[in-house]
């Protein structure tokens, strides 16, 4: 009779992957239209009063989490991760972060100690970003698993979209790209080169975005509020994942310029000491909590952006990301991020 898990297609999840189930069977299912409020972006937006919506989005923390694994943090940093993975995906929409939910599931032998940490650093997650826990869940598993869902308000005249991309528009992202995807390249080396040595600020760079992850709420809320942002995404899959979906969303194409990326020169030293091309290390799998997007740039507010905010490209009429090297030459790029279920997961 078969295996009934496999349903009448026949395929699994690993046959199709996550983003194929979202594009191709979840969104179809949930939201026939394409709203921008509902399945398919950053936050659901639900509008109360007015033009005021509450923004809500929800994300879950692996028991495997790389960073966890190999010990690069403790209990009460996987509490504050769990809050500002959740938290970033209010600052993507431009929105204010107002609340936590918590549902979290322990095997019965689970150290009440390490709970306790870990609800430690969800509360000071929380607090720092006026998004206090206010209830949740909690309950048996034969594994940890955390889940969280943020809560925030926003005008909905300011909420921002992965939809919103033209044509003719600059692209941007805030600050260093690819710290993340770096620090994977140097702790998950298993190949023939001597493990490269690092000084005490190179240690705690690659582990910041693990032990004290920023989510960009007040440069969220400024992009938002000035009118000429168009498209945004926080980064928690990959640079150039985060710019597929962009142009996925918004049916364009994302050119990234090789000579503007942000690269701190750590990630360029570590990319030649393994012998990696760094423009394929810092866009590849990796969260930074970076916020990237595309701006409209004859705005009469764009003239004056944040100062973390960098223009890497250009918005054009196509599809799908490429990369513009020194000498002009333009190039598609196939992205390499998170992809759950499929066998190409990075």
């Amino acid at each position: 009779m078969g295996d009934k898990r496999r349903g009448v297609s026949g395929k699994t999840l690993r046959d199709i992957g996550e983003k194929r189930l979202i594009a191709e069977y979840i969104r179809p299912l949930f939201n026939p239209s394409g709203l921008n409020e509902g399945v398919g972006d950053d936050c659901a937006l639900l509008t109360m009063s007015g033009d005021v919506c509450v923004c809500a989005s929800t994300d879950r923390v692996p028991a495997d989490l790389v960073s966890f694994k190999l010990g690069l943090i403790n209990f009460r940093q996987l509490g504050q991760y769990l809050a500002v993975l959740n938290i970033s995906d209010i600052a993507a929409a431009g929105g204010e972060p107002r609340a936590l939910l918590l549902n979290l599931a322990f095997p019965p032998d689970f150290a009440v100690s390490d709970l306790n940490d870990l609800l430690l650093g969800a509360k000071e997650a929380g607090d720092h970003y006026g998004a206090p826990v206010l209830g949740g869940d909690l309950s048996d598993a034969v594994e940890i698993n955390l889940v969280a869902t943020s809560l925030g308000v926003i005008r909905k005249e300011q909420a921002i979209f992965r939809s919103g991309a033209r044509p003719g528009n600059k692209v941007f992202c805030s600050d260093y790209l690819g710290i993340t995807p770096t620090a994977f390249l140097h702790y998950l080396y298993r190949g023939g080169i001597t493990r490269a040595e690092l000084s005490p600020d190179q240690e705690a760079l690659l582990t910041s975005n693990f032990r004290r992850p920023i989510a960009r709420v007040c440069l969220g809320r400024q992009l938002a509020s000035g009118g000429y942002c168009t498209a945004m995404m926080d980064v928690t899959d990959g640079v150039a994942q985060s710019f597929a979906e962009i142009a996925a969303s918004s049916s364009v194409g994302i050119v990234l310029d090789a000579e503007r990326l942000p690269i701190h020169h750590v990630s360029r030293a570590l990319a030649a000491h393994y012998e990696r091309d760094v423009v394929r290390v810092i866009l590849g799998p990796g969260a930074d909590f970076q916020l990237v997007g595309t701006l409209d740039p004859t705005h009469a507010a764009a003239a004056q952006l944040p100062g973390e905010v960098r223009l890497i490209g250009d918005v054009i009429e196509g599809s799908g990301v490429h990369l513009r090297s020194r000498n002009g030459d333009v190039d598609a790029f196939t992205p390499e991020g998170w992809n759950y279920y499929a066998e190409s997961q990075q």
